[in-house]
């Protein structure tokens, strides 16, 4: 975590927070085999894959119809929101002299909720407890 807020505002933020949440993380969860006896453990993401998938993603969508909260967004415009979403809270990190609180409704936290949903085999919702 050290690492991750000396890194805050910088380039590579985006990418060391990715890898936390989505690949290292991820990977320590699948380790746990006691978790995964009776389900499919979630497979991890890659920043690498995702960011080259991105550049070769077709751009011509199907026209949004509805409102902009209304919309369902692909893996690729979550992976982007969730990058820009990081990136200010980095920028936030890097100037604050004080320790931030977590808050659900930053947008940090929603899109990485809306990023999650895009695992395959995703971890269950509290929902379904």
């Amino acid at each position: 975590m050290k690492d991750l807020r000396n890194a805050a505002g910088t380039d590579e933020f985006a990418r060391l927070v990715f890898d936390k949440v989505f690949d290292h993380d991820l990977h320590r969860l699948v380790s746990m085999t006691e978790m995964w006896k009776d389900k499919r453990p979630p497979v991890p993401f890659s920043y690498n894959n995702l960011k080259e998938t991105q550049k070769t993603a077709p751009t011509a969508e199907k026209p949004k119809q509805g409102l902009r909260d209304q919309q369902l967004w692909t893996l690729h415009e979550n992976f982007e929101n969730f990058l820009q979403a990081v990136n200010a809270l980095g920028k936030r990190v890097a100037t604050s002299k004080e320790n931030l609180s977590f808050d659900v409704s930053l947008p940090f936290a929603s899109s990485w909720i809306l990023l999650r949903r895009h695992l395959p085999d995703p971890l269950p919702h509290f929902a379904e407890r």
